[in-house]
């Protein structure tokens, strides 16, 4: 028996490749996070519409400074993401199996990830 979350994988993948939408974030090579962190990030499909990345996040990898366009994310697994905020506040933020999020394009200078478990997810940047 399939496990549910593959079910929304593969939803949320059609319904990406279907609209066809264009991100309007270049990716600049030297920012990209297969390039510059292929410890945590690996593209498992690519075509002229979308490239999806797995990501493989674990506590205290620190990958490079790295981009994303506007993309998908799709959780694989249950995940806690731990963020100190400027002011020294602690949020924990825990992400289900199949959940799916939009996440708008953004620059990632290098720190420690601080996860409370190894996160496994898929990020659908559009074409």
């Amino acid at each position: 028996m399939r496990n549910t979350s593959s079910y929304f994988v593969v939803a949320a993948l059609s319904a990406i490749a279907t609209l066809g939408l264009s991100n309007g974030f270049a990716q600049q090579p030297t920012l990209d996070p297969t390039v510059v962190a292929p410890e945590e990030f690996t593209t498992v499909l690519e075509n002229e519409r979308v490239r999806v990345v797995r990501v493989i996040v674990v506590d205290g990898g620190k990958p490079a400074r790295h981009s994303h366009p506007d993309r998908v994310v799709i959780f694989v697994n249950q995940c806690t993401w731990i963020e100190t905020g400027e002011d020294g506040s602690v949020l924990e933020e825990t992400f289900t199996a199949g959940e799916v999020s939009w996440q708008q394009a953004i620059i990632h200078e290098s720190y420690p990830n601080r996860v409370k478990d190894t996160c496994e997810l898929l990020e659908v940047e559009l074409k």
